[in-house]
């Protein structure tokens, strides 16, 4: 068991804090299927918001982020016939923090919902492997929302990058995969899983993540107190540039229309600050030196357009204070991205500064 948790007859101590278990029959909890993949569940427990780390994407099943639709559904659902199913996860060794495995958008939607406490369900699942089947099983049935093609892809890396198929041969490891993809994705087509197959052994399985308007909705408003914005939005001293790395240029484009022709009509205006989001359109090759390279482009661009043509006045326009590169790196594994990699603007020594990476 986790050395910073303490399962005691009606309290549950997670790193210095003391949570009260609470009864949990009114929900629906699958006791088999956490036992079934060598778990214990530890107790019924309220947290504080703070105290989830819901950013972790490590037990994701899916590839996609945050379903703004399947959000708003989940939402609803809460609040007309109150939670049905908790949450569940594990707590984090080194932060204590509860990490989600099952449950993200309802634990989103309850944060909508002014939720002064999160209802998490804490268990105890030490393997990876047993993690991973488990969410497999926790994520894909009905009200959820389904498993597609890509993310059985993503699974079946996983598998293999955790050595799952090692020693096999080659007509062996072509069947586990297929029966589990029987198991786990049951709307594939045989078809369709013999190209997953095909997908993760002959080279074409996406090694990068790109991102779709809902998604690039979900991460931006992470910096607007959790308010959507639409990119290029300019309002209250503060704009936003999202998407991929063309889109995100033209939009930067549209903002200094919007900001100049404001400053000529009002010299007053105050200084616009611009954080500027982006991916990168990489699919093959050597992923992770080739998202290195266009990083470093972009900022070395951006550091340009900043001290050669916005901040050339005492009194600037705007200028480019954030630059936010979305994790995109899926394989190999050992390089695989979680987080935002942030470039914030230092004025005294007139260049970006790293104050975030993405890789763990």
């Amino acid at each position: 068991m986790n050395n910073n948790v303490l399962n005691l007859t009606n309290i549950l101590i997670i790193g210095q804090t003391e949570y009260d278990i609470l009864p949990s029959g009114k929900y629906e909890v699958n006791d088999k299927r956490i036992t079934s993949n060598n778990g214990e569940i530890l107790g019924h427990v309220e947290v504080n918001f703070e105290d989830i780390d819901i950013d972790n994407r490590e037990h994701q099943s899916r590839v996609g982020d945050v379903d703004l639709g399947h959000l708003s559904e989940i939402r609803d659902s809460i609040k007309g016939d109150d939670l049905r199913v908790l949450p569940i996860g594990i707590i984090d060794p080194v932060t204590s923090c509860f990490v989600p495995l099952s449950g993200h958008h309802r634990i989103l939607a309850m944060r909508e919902l002014d939720y002064k406490k999160i209802p998490v369900l804490v268990i105890s699942m030490p393997a990876r492997r047993d993690r991973r089947e488990f969410c497999q099983e926790e994520n894909n049935p009905l009200p959820s929302k389904g498993h597609n093609k890509d993310d059985a892809v993503h699974y079946i890396r996983e598998c293999v990058d955790d050595g799952e198929f090692f020693g096999l041969s080659e007509l062996a490891t072509k069947r586990r995969i297929i029966k589990s993809l029987k198991k786990h994705y049951t709307t594939l087509s045989d078809s369709k899983r013999k190209e997953v197959y095909n997908r993760v052994f002959q080279g074409s399985s996406p090694r990068s993540k790109t991102y779709s308007k809902a998604e690039l909705g979900s991460e931006i408003s992470k910096c607007n107190h959790d308010k959507l914005v639409k990119s290029g939005t300019v309002e209250n001293g503060n704009a936003f540039s999202v998407g991929d790395r063309t889109n995100t240029t033209k939009v930067l484009g549209s903002i200094e229309d919007k900001v100049f022709n404001t400053r000529a009509q009002n010299p007053s205006a105050p200084t616009m600050k611009v954080t500027t989001m982006l991916y990168f359109n990489k699919r093959s090759g050597d992923i992770v030196q080739a998202l290195k390279d266009c990083r470093k482009e972009f900022v070395t661009t951006m550091t340009n357009r900043n001290n050669q043509c916005y901040l050339k006045s005492d009194d600037p326009a705007m200028f480019i204070s954030t630059i936010i590169f979305l994790p995109q790196v899926l394989f190999p594994k050992k390089d695989k991205e979680t987080a935002w990699i942030v470039w914030n603007w230092d004025g005294a020594a007139e260049k970006f500064v790293l104050r975030a990476k993405a890789l763990k």
